[in-house]
């Protein structure tokens, strides 16, 4: 944390307007992370000390007794109840979980039982702790606490080295996409449909310029992605991913204003009206001073696809936007996208609702095996032939344009 704020401004005034996102970021956001990185990684230290100490065995951990997983057992169970979203509720739910685990290990191998002994039940409780947090990630209650649960697990990297990193990088990047090319068009409303493993978010992180192709190039007017200034196409491009993380807690407003961090000298009063714009557009200005933690899974994905709209980009692109909002903010955000795009921007939607990019896009890219395997009007390009031959089932599309809706068998 220090050395990152050599790299820039070393003095920061959270009072002067020219300064004041860069502060939001460092005091609010990383200042704790990093002070609470060092609170827990001297607690875990020394409570480890302790226990190779009082075991007289350097090799002694945890995990290896249960304790660590039954106290991961208390925090997904508290994600995946809503608990979690109340104050100090996640780590009481983790001391009992771990205190669970220590009474079940007492219980298993009692005052008398020796290291084998005690190693086995801790082996035996960590089996269980890890089966019913799969379980749980199994019947999480809504996608975002499914998302939370596994965010929260992938915390724990006392296990990763760079091995995994070696493996899992290019079996992730490499591949998703192959040949694609297509030249969209400011004030549309384009869409990408195709199964799942199509290469839709691939294709769209590529256009967002958060991942490079291996061939070929990505250009907005003409300039290389790759050689723009990250500054200078966050101000061009507003991204929204198709899983978003809040990692801290925040307002809603403040949430928004997140996204007039690429204009550091705009004026105060434009940052102001591109806030109340964006509130206002996605129906969230009674929420403005309500906390993220609280809100429900619809009303965080309208307050981040406000963080959004708040930069004023030239191109809005957004995976899986509709996911998780009933129907009238659903269409409210579907006018919203039509609207920005008759005010000239570009919008790029990852669609899965093929009812809705055939009632609302002016143009359809489907991806299949990571290929371009249509693209044009949605009529053409989600011809029942193509629907049957991509996604491998019968439908029939009935209704008039504009309201058609999609029966399958």
């Amino acid at each position: 944390f220090p050395l990152s704020l050599l790299a820039g401004r070393v003095w920061i005034d959270p009072f002067a307007p020219e300064t004041r996102n860069a502060a939001v970021i460092v005091l609010e956001l990383r200042l704790p992370r990093a002070v609470l990185a060092l609170v827990v990684g001297a607690g875990l230290g020394a409570a480890g000390a302790a226990m190779q100490g009082y075991l007289r065995n350097p090799l002694a951990d945890p995990g290896l007794f249960g304790i660590a997983p039954g106290a991961a057992l208390g925090a997904v169970l508290s994600l995946s109840t809503g608990y979690a979203a109340a104050p100090f509720l996640l780590p009481l739910f983790a001391l009992a979980g771990a205190a669970g685990a220590m009474a079940l290990l007492a219980l298993i191998a009692g005052r008398e039982g020796g290291v084998a002994l005690f190693t086995l039940a801790g082996l035996m409780i960590a089996s269980l702790a890890g089966a019913l947090m799969s379980l749980a990630i199994s019947l999480a209650p809504t996608p975002f606490a499914m998302s939370e649960i596994v965010t929260w697990l992938m915390g724990a990297l006392a296990d990763r080295s760079w091995r995994e990193v070696w493996i899992a990088g290019p079996l992730t990047l490499a591949g998703r996409l192959a040949g694609v090319s297509a030249s969209l068009r400011a004030g549309e409303v384009t869409a990408i449909c195709g199964p799942n493993g199509a290469g839709k978010s691939s294709l769209l992180a590529c256009l967002a310029g958060l991942l490079a192709p291996d061939a070929g190039t990505v250009e907005l007017d003409g300039t290389g992605l790759a050689g723009m200034r990250p500054d200078a196409r966050a101000r061009r491009i507003g991204y929204l991913p198709q899983t978003p993380e809040i990692a801290w807690d925040m307002t809603v407003e403040t949430l928004v204003a997140l996204g007039r961090i690429p204009w550091p000298a705009a004026p105060a009063a434009d940052a102001r009206s591109a806030i109340d714009e964006a509130l206002a557009a996605l129906d969230l200005e009674a929420l403005r001073n309500r906390p993220v933690t609280r809100l429900s899974g619809g009303e965080r994905a309208r307050a981040l696809m406000a963080r959004v709209l708040a930069t004023r980009p030239d191109w809005l692109l957004a995976d899986e936007p509709l996911a998780n909002l009933d129907l009238s903010h659903a269409a409210a955000l579907v006018a919203q996208f039509r609207d920005q795009a008759r005010s000239g921007r570009g919008v790029v939607l990852v669609l899965h609702d093929l009812a809705a990019a055939m009632n609302h896009a002016d143009r359809v890219l489907v991806m299949d095996g990571g290929a371009l395997v249509a693209d044009g009007p949605p009529g053409e390009a989600l011809a029942e032939a193509i629907v049957e031959r991509v996604w491998q089932v019968r439908a029939r599309w009935l209704g008039e344009a504009g309201a058609r809706a999609l029966a399958l068998g």
